[in-house]
């Protein structure tokens, strides 16, 4: 039955419809009225446990299912209200400058920063990366409604127009075009295409569009590496090898692949000092390292890429993956320290960082 392909996870995989660690599910089991409210959150144990309780239910007849509806709505508005609240308490206990108002009919929630002073430059960097984008195409993929493409075709389309790829070199105040921003957008884009492409929006024009526009962007992070060794680099060449690798039809693929694979075989040992630690010794930028090499590896694993890596890879890594778990503290806690800000880094984000680790050793 089709509740069966939702819960029972082995098989929601199948069909891409599997639940997330921080994903909440509700029951509403009901006959003529409703039987009872259950709930299930994350991906692990208390899914199956919510199977259990269907396969409990028996058929007793009635079909009205607007009693269950308005109690599935009322447990919704229950559950934002609460992730409204939590977003309030947080912020007055850590951000008290930031001004927050609970909203009375949306899920969004409007933070000013400005008393902050946060700068020009780290608030357009921000935003060309676009990083709203990918979810906006999961919704899509949800729920199937054409507003997310249709919405994501014209601000794209429009940041295009906008701000065109410059010809070799990017100076620094082409923020658009400069550093992380490109690489980001390569990675999410690669993601996004295959949310979209099903959609009758997604045109040939568009298509066009959008592939013309990928390449450039590689092409452009290309004349424009980072040559620090920076985290920064890592993201660069990620971008570029994952480009290569997902995307063989375009002429320059092979040249992307074999260049960036190259250049992260070299990364997997400079970024690392001798004990393992990342060169720019912050905590969130060595987690963010190693993460993206590990990501490479993972999809060169799925591609039969493996060959164009380095036989001991994940052994290279795996001083640097100690290193995270030994600045962790028992409570799941970890120190401010450089740019790391300790409240980025939840027990939740740690435990999705060991449980790679895990899989590499």
């Amino acid at each position: 039955m089709s509740i069966e392909q939702l819960l029972i996870q082995e098989n929601a995989r199948q069909n891409l419809l599997q639940a997330s660690e921080d994903e909440v599910n509700i029951l509403i089991p009901f006959n003529g009225e409703v039987v009872g409210v259950y709930s299930a959150m994350g991906a692990g144990s208390e899914l199956e446990a919510l199977y259990d309780v269907v396969k409990e239910q028996a058929a007793r007849g009635g079909t009205d299912m607007y009693a269950a509806a308005v109690r599935g709505l009322e447990e919704l508005k229950e559950y934002l209200r609460g992730n409204a609240q939590f977003i309030a308490d947080f912020i007055q206990k850590r951000m008290p400058k930031v001004k927050y108002r609970i909203p009375e009919a949306t899920y969004l929630g409007w933070l000013d920063f400005r008393a902050y002073g946060m700068t020009d430059q780290e608030f357009k960097s921000q935003i060309h990366r676009h990083q709203w984008m990918l979810p906006q195409a999961k919704a899509y993929r949800v729920n199937q409604n054409e507003n997310y493409i249709s919405s994501w075709i014209t601000v794209y389309n429009d940041w295009l127009n906008t701000f065109p790829c410059p010809e070799g070199t990017v100076d620094k105040d082409a923020v658009q075009w400069y550093g992380l921003q490109p690489a980001e957008r390569v990675l999410d884009q690669i993601n996004i295409m295959p949310h979209f492409i099903q959609s009758t929006n997604f045109t040939p024009e568009w298509l066009s569009t959008f592939l013309t526009a990928l390449a450039d962007e590689v092409e452009c992070i290309r004349k424009n590496y980072f040559t620090d060794g920076s985290n920064i680099y890592v993201t660069q060449v990620q971008a570029v090898t994952t480009a290569g690798m997902l995307m063989p039809e375009f002429k320059n693929a092979t040249e992307w692949l074999n260049e960036g694979s190259l250049k992260i075989s070299e990364q997997v040992t400079a970024q690392f000092l001798a004990d393992g630690v990342q060169v720019e010794l912050d905590p969130s930028y060595h987690i963010g390292v190693v993460n993206d090499l590990y990501s490479i590896y993972k999809l060169a694993q799925l591609n039969n890429k493996l060959s164009l890596f380095p036989s001991n890879y994940t052994e290279l890594l795996k001083k640097a993956a100690r290193f995270v778990v030994d600045i962790i503290y028992p409570n799941y806690t970890i120190d401010n320290f450089n740019d790391t800000r300790s409240v980025s880094w939840t027990k939740n984000v740690l435990l999705k960082n060991f449980k790679k680790y895990m899989e590499m050793f």
